[in-house]
């Protein structure tokens, strides 16, 4: 689509391990999933790739989606099914972006871009999730969205994710604030900068996570964390840590923090339990 007008989908897409891509003013697929899952086949034999199992010869596509002022998203599934054993061909990253407001100089000047996700929907993103959205909010926190890659914010405004797995942040740059709910470990790739406020929490189901964010990051704001059995923070400038609740774990059994910066400033209580 040439992003000259809005993209409503009005049904479920199937791409049999194709890309998905669509560029528009505001784009609509709440209700509606889009499937670039690998192929299928009939029968049930997946050393030939002849069966009701993934298809060897498939793999998810990549789900691509730009628009000037919205995104509303429906279920997403790129890679979902597939299989441990060919683990290293599972694939199909999203990609979420504004478009460019510069016709003289692309990819200079996003749009605000607000990307947003209808209640009870899920998404399942094998591959990386990157999101270019200027200082557009970006909440995804559905219970069970699963990111199974890394989570990249090239570029975003106020930021909320649920990720029911363990969770990878790639390099990073927010305007505004985090909040990630995650279902294991908090782990890291690049640098991350939050200029406001950053909360990390656990699914309900999690009794504690590790979080280990050691890279030269910059939180401009208060770093909370809630539930986490051992934390290993680093800011290359000052760092404000608000309430930090520490609970015993299988790597922690005690609880620990190791933060490194210029100077920690304590806004909340730091609690410990064995």
């Amino acid at each position: 689509n040439s992003g000259a007008g809005n993209i409503n989908i009005d049904a479920n897409i199937y791409t049999a391990g194709g890309n998905f891509t669509a560029n528009a003013i505001n784009f609509d697929s709440e209700t509606f999933l889009i499937n670039t899952d690998r192929a299928n086949s009939s029968n049930n034999n997946i050393t030939t790739d002849w069966g009701n199992g993934n298809a060897t010869w498939s793999n998810g596509g990549n789900v691509s989606i730009s628009a000037r002022d919205t995104i509303k998203l429906g279920s997403i599934t790129t890679d979902g099914s597939c299989a441990a054993s060919i683990a290293d061909a599972c694939v199909g990253n999203l990609t979420l972006s504004g478009t460019d407001t510069d016709i003289i100089q692309p990819d200079v000047q996003l749009s605000n871009v607000v990307v947003t996700q209808e209640t009870g929907s899920v998404l399942n993103i094998h591959g990386n999730a990157t999101f270019n959205t200027n200082t557009g909010a970006i909440t995804l926190a559905n219970t069970g969205n699963k990111f199974n890659n890394a989570l990249i914010f090239t570029s975003a405004g106020n930021t909320a994710i649920n990720n029911s797995l363990a969770s990878k942040l790639g390099a990073s740059s927010i305007t505004g604030t985090l909040k990630l709910t995650t279902g294991g470990k908090i782990s890291q790739t690049g640098a991350v900068v939050v200029t406001s406020d950053t909360e990390f929490d656990a699914i309900t189901n999690l009794s504690s996570y590790a979080i280990d964010l050691s890279s030269d990051n910059n939180f401009g704001g208060k770093v909370k964390a809630t539930k986490a059995s051992d934390i290993k923070l680093k800011d290359i400038n000052d760092l404000s840590l608000d309430a930090i609740t520490l609970v015993a774990g299988a790597t922690a059994p005690q609880g620990n923090i190791n933060v490194t910066a210029n100077k920690i400033v304590l806004n909340g209580d730091l609690n410990s339990s064995a």
